[in-house]
């Protein structure tokens, strides 16, 4: 008999802007040990409007921005409304969210993700936990990994848990039962830039990428960023991305004959890279986020560089991520705590959230 479970919907907004993963689950703790089950999940793309107001929304005035977070509560409220009446849901405890950041500047003590709470609460008619990162940035954290809680408690078996998405990040255990986790660089925000260059949202399977060649000059230079040499707790904020594009599109107004398969080509390169940077061969890798998907990197890390590579089931790769916010509503119901110091570098662990009731 469990000593509890709740069914909940989490909801994550990723960088690349592929739209909101809802992640409806049952999350349950039986003798301290948790358990989860994916029941059913799906990706709402973003309308016109409002994805152009997110691209832009760092340089909005305060009042747009303030307008903007309560706009992307409300379709995140009614995207859940909608997801709960079409799949006939009816046992359902609360919606945890993540919400879309904007800015990230842990050094400073500051962090934003905009999809107001009360808002969600509202068009949602159910409770919602958002807020999940400030508390960490104000004890001095990075606050960011948050996920690792769910690589530590959700999918203990594997050492290293790597998040392929907008920006890749890693979690790795250590044998005496602590964990550490951090943004290792960019990856889809970048791929999925240069695809569009060529008509498509992104580069499925990493086909573009696998018909272009690969230029030495354009790999050592995006491997000089000096964020590979900072040691963790590290995370970076989206501007940093910004930085990584304008390096490549001076790289293409210098070489002017290269073609943007052959750049697809050589991030698809620098990525493996720094992910094998990172890991040791042969020991199991898990791995999500929708970089799992690119057949290419996967090949290049398992036969390059002899890295082990698990792909799990679809709705996990689509959803671990949502799934984690679910887990830390149910940690931050439980006034435990959530985010960990070993990780983000603050004083102490917190156990992070924010409530609202509808």
């Amino acid at each position: 008999m469990s000593q509890y479970e709740f069914f909940s919907l989490g909801l994550m907004s990723g960088s690349s802007l592929d739209g909101l993963d809802i992640c409806y689950s049952k999350i349950t703790n039986t003798k301290g040990s948790y358990q989860y089950e994916i029941i059913i999940g799906e990706t709402i793309p973003y309308p016109n409007e409002l994805l152009n107001n997110l691209r832009k929304s760092r340089l909005l005035s305060g009042l747009d921005l303030g307008l903007l977070d309560i706009a992307v509560g409300d379709f995140f409220g009614n995207s859940c409304q909608s997801f709960i009446q079409r799949n006939n849901i009816t046992d359902l405890d609360f919606i945890a969210s993540h919400g879309h950041t904007v800015f990230h500047f842990p050094d400073q003590r500051f962090t934003l993700q905009i999809g107001n709470g009360q808002a969600i609460a509202y068009s949602s008619k159910f409770k919602v936990i958002n807020n999940l990162r400030l508390k960490d940035v104000i004890y001095y954290g990075s606050g960011a990994p948050i996920v690792p809680i769910g690589d530590l408690l959700f999918f203990e078996e594997f050492k290293y848990c790597l998040n392929m998405g907008g920006i890749m990040n890693i979690s790795e255990k250590h044998s005496n039962g602590s964990i550490i986790s951090y943004d290792i660089g960019v990856c889809n925000q970048v791929l999925n830039y240069y695809a569009e260059k060529l008509g498509f949202p992104y580069d499925a399977s990493g086909k573009l990428a696998s018909s272009g060649s690969f230029i030495s000059d354009l790999f050592n230079q995006l491997n000089a960023l000096s964020y590979y040499d900072q040691k963790p707790p590290k995370s970076l904020d989206n501007g940093y991305t910004d930085r990584v594009l304008k390096l490549i599109d001076n790289f293409i107004s210098i070489n002017k004959q290269i073609k943007y398969v052959d750049i697809l080509s050589t991030i698809s390169h620098h990525i493996a890279f720094q992910i094998s940077k990172v890991t040791l061969p042969d020991i199991p890798i898990l791995s999500t986020g929708g970089g799992t998907f690119n057949s290419f990197i996967i090949d290049l890390l398992q036969i390059k560089y002899n890295r082990n590579i698990v792909v799990p089931d679809p709705k996990l790769i689509n959803y671990k991520e949502s799934l984690i916010m679910s887990l830390m509503g149910v940690l931050f119901l439980k006034s435990q705590n959530n985010v960990l110091a070993s990780v983000t570098g603050a004083k102490n662990d917190t156990c992070c959230g924010v409530q609202y009731l509808p």
